[in-house]
């Protein structure tokens, strides 16, 4: 009976440590499957994020392959002339219209100067104007605009101005009267102002500035200007254009005054008060000789911003009054050149009303 008991004794200890392995066992495997769970959901959760970033790539760039990839900026095709063109524009005439560009769009502000050729036949003012916003790095939408304002001021400069003051672009010997052609038309002299800032360096200078004489040429009298002076390049093309824009606003005013540049003299005496009279003497009065002559100061940041805000406002205010004085070209004329308020300040003061003649981009 006592080895029955002891074998019944050892049996239930036997169930007792099965029991307690198999909760064991149960245990382990109900963790093992909660960690199954969450690595699966882990996993699927990051293969999900993974899937939307490849269809953002996909919609972004709109490529529909296997492997995303960046596509290549388009390409413009190349401007390629043949040598049968490049021949004939070559042996024409070339007269520079003074441009300015001065657009303010789409948060985009962009002002350049150049000078476009009014033979040109090859490049259009919409493939310039294309070219000028890829350098820019800008939307090819404003190049419309761009090109407008091109085709605008080369019309305006086609119907107002004078033939017969076109510039010799080759430095002759002199006049010698026997060419027609060669001969200097009647004196018509006039005030040149420069008042440019380009890169912390500003000009302010005024000259005369004879528009009947063939042979004065602004690009080779600016050239010279910037070498003396000891300037940037930079500033070559913009004194150029400076002096062809204010020679093309005094020979428009002669053109609507039905001025005949044949003639001596100017009938309108309202428009003749803006020339030069006759030269009495060789040598300036020293009156005239403290108002002319370049002065070239280094502005700083703080009054190269205060001058932007005073040229806008100008601008502004210039804008206010062209239709008022639209039938009064003379009076808009002084009104935009006028050196009075300018001319009672110190020397290192009056580069305040400077022009910019540098592509400028601010977004």
């Amino acid at each position: 009976m006592e080895k029955v008991k002891e074998e019944t004794k050892e049996e239930i200890k036997e169930e007792k440590l099965s029991e307690a392995e198999l909760k064991a066992l149960i245990h382990r495997e109900e963790a093992y499957n909660n960690h199954l769970q969450y690595q699966t959901a882990r996993f699927q959760n990051l293969q999900n994020i993974k899937m939307q970033e490849r269809q953002d790539i996909l919609r972004q760039y709109q490529f529909q392959q296997s492997q995303p990839q960046r596509l290549p900026p388009a390409k413009e095709p190349k401007l390629a002339f043949t040598e049968k063109e490049l021949a004939d524009i070559a042996t024409k005439n070339c007269r520079l219209v003074p441009i300015r560009i001065d657009i303010e769009m789409d948060g985009y502000k962009l002002r350049d100067t150049f000078t476009w050729n009014l033979y040109e036949n090859l490049i259009t003012p919409e493939m310039f104007a294309k070219v000028i916003c890829d350098d820019c790095n800008i939307d090819q939408k404003i190049a419309p605009t761009i090109a407008r304002a091109i085709r605008e001021q080369v019309e305006d400069y086609f119907q107002h101005a004078p033939a017969n003051l076109e510039y010799e672009e080759s430095l002759t010997q002199g006049n010698d009267g026997v060419d027609p052609d060669n001969r200097d038309l009647p004196e018509l002299r006039m005030i040149i102002k420069l008042d440019i800032t380009i890169d912390h360096q500003c000009i302010v200078d005024q000259f005369e500035w004879d528009l009947a004489c063939r042979r004065n040429n602004p690009e080779v009298f600016a050239e010279n200007l910037v070498k003396e002076l000891g300037l940037v390049p930079e500033f070559t093309t913009c004194i150029a254009h400076s002096i062809r824009e204010q020679v093309h606003a005094a020979a428009r005013s002669l053109l609507i005054a039905n001025h005949d540049f044949l003639t001596p003299g100017i009938t309108d005496e309202q428009l003749a008060a803006t020339f030069l009279p006759p030269l009495q003497a060789v040598k300036r009065t020293l009156k005239e000789y403290n108002e002319f002559g370049p002065y070239v100061s280094k502005p700083s940041a703080q009054e190269i911003e205060k001058m932007e805000k005073d040229l806008e406002r100008e601008n502004r205010l210039f804008d206010s009054n062209v239709d008022v004085k639209e039938d009064k070209p003379k009076e808009a004329e002084e009104w935009l050149f006028s050196r009075k308020r300018r001319a009672q300040r110190p020397i290192e003061h009056h580069c305040q009303y400077h022009l910019n003649y540098y592509p400028q981009k601010l977004k």
